[in-house]
């Protein structure tokens, strides 16, 4: 893999690493499509991914209101006629931090972000994560034998 530092804000740099079609993740909604990556430390939105412009009553004066107005300040996402376009790739806290943004309402990440196979975050990151751990402590593992 090649890295390569690529500046995001004033406040943080991004390590942009170039990934094959299966680490990407994607999510849909209405006026959203968007592409993204999954690190330990959050989850990156892709530039060009396209955001909901306007937001659901419920999330009106909460988090997605001022992560909103501060991203489109510091020149993160520019606006079009319809929708918020990522104008560079922007790291989010959390995978639900950023479906929040990018669906304009209430959202788990780990369950809106699909690969292109169409299984969640969830499922591939986290319950194959589990299974796996459940395995090993179980001495289930298929490179285990009993001696």
């Amino acid at each position: 893999m090649i890295e390569q530092n690529v500046e995001v804000s004033t406040e943080r740099t991004i390590q942009k690493t170039n990934t094959s079609e299966s680490e990407v993740w994607h999510l849909k909604g209405p006026d959203t499509q968007a592409t993204g990556t999954f690190s330990s430390s959050g989850f990156v939105i892709h530039q060009g991914s396209t955001c909901r412009k306007s937001i659901t009553p419920s999330a009106k004066n909460t988090f997605l209101d001022k992560k909103r107005i501060a991203l489109l300040v510091d020149g993160v996402l520019t606006e079009t006629e319809s929708q918020y376009v990522f104008a560079e790739d922007y790291e989010f806290n959390s995978p639900s931090g950023a479906a929040v943004v990018a669906l304009g309402r209430n959202a788990n990440g780990w369950q809106e972000w699909k690969n292109p196979q169409g299984h969640s975050l969830d499922e591939v990151k986290r319950k194959n994560s589990q299974a796996a751990t459940t395995r090993l402590k179980s001495n289930k593992h298929p490179h285990f034998t009993n001696w």
